[in-house]
């Protein structure tokens, strides 16, 4: 997958069919308007190819609402570090799920949802191939998945709590978070790759197995991506729209 913090509809529609299994828009670092997120979410999932997650820029209801009523597959939830967190941000979106029917955003959620959801179904079957998200939210009658985002040492401390909480689909790694407690960045054949704690990366790795709980992951690149995967990440970021577009305009420079 990619994670898209430029506001813009352009390229929403570009990655979505390039051959992604997933496009986050990302309003946690980036200023996006709920607007803005909204027509993006339609871009990406009308595509039908690729499913499109929204990443929350905090735990109130109206971002999760917005993002849901969109048409968003799946909720990123940054910040979370503990149980009691989680059983409520999960009720949040349980919540928001069931009452987007009547939502402000119902024409964009209609359009956003379809075959790229049912396309990327049963992420707990089986063994995808490197790269490959399969989406199956665990509650039934929701579809909307709830991914909790590990990014402090508190988060990785009580990672069991948190993935334990009935209705958690999935975690999401993000190492430049638990990389300012405790890692340190290095570089690596695919560039500058935030290396996460062995000892907090293994916890983490164990709990996702033990729990059945799929784990994804924040990386730099493609070859971070790829490492990840072969480490067991389920569903991993290539990167972000603003670093591929600094790449690709650098090489060419250079030619």
């Amino acid at each position: 997958g990619i994670v898209l913090g430029i506001a813009s509809l352009a390229t929403a529609r570009i990655v979505s069919r390039l051959g992604f299994d997933w496009a986050c828009v990302d309003m946690e670092h980036s200023p996006q308007s709920a607007t803005i997120m909204a027509e993006m979410v339609a871009a990406i999932g009308s595509s039908g190819m690729c499913a499109p997650l929204v990443r929350v820029p905090s735990h109130t209801n109206e971002w999760i609402r917005w993002a849901v009523d969109a048409g968003a597959h799946g909720i990123i939830i940054p910040g979370v570090q503990s149980r009691e967190q989680m059983w409520r941000l999960v009720s949040a979106c349980r919540n928001a799920a069931s009452q987007s029917s009547s939502a402000s955003f119902a024409p964009v959620s209609n359009a956003g949802r379809g075959t790229a959801h049912r396309s990327h179904a049963h992420l707990h079957e089986g063994t995808p191939p490197v790269g490959t998200m399969l989406l199956a939210p665990s509650s039934a009658g929701s579809d909307v998945l709830v991914i909790p985002q590990i990014d402090s040492h508190k988060a990785a401390d009580n990672i069991e709590e948190i993935l334990s909480v009935p209705g958690v689909d999935a975690a999401f790694v993000h190492p430049q978070g638990l990389c300012a407690h405790g890692g340190r960045v290095s570089p690596s054949a695919a560039g500058q790759a935030q290396v996460i704690p062995a000892e907090t990366l293994d916890r983490i790795l164990r709990s996702s197995h033990r729990l059945a709980v799929p784990l994804g992951i924040d990386s730099a690149d493609g070859g971070a991506a790829r490492v990840g995967a072969r480490q067991g990440f389920r569903m991993v970021a290539v990167g972000n729209d603003v670093d591929v577009i600094a790449r690709a305009a650098a090489e060419q420079l250079r030619l």
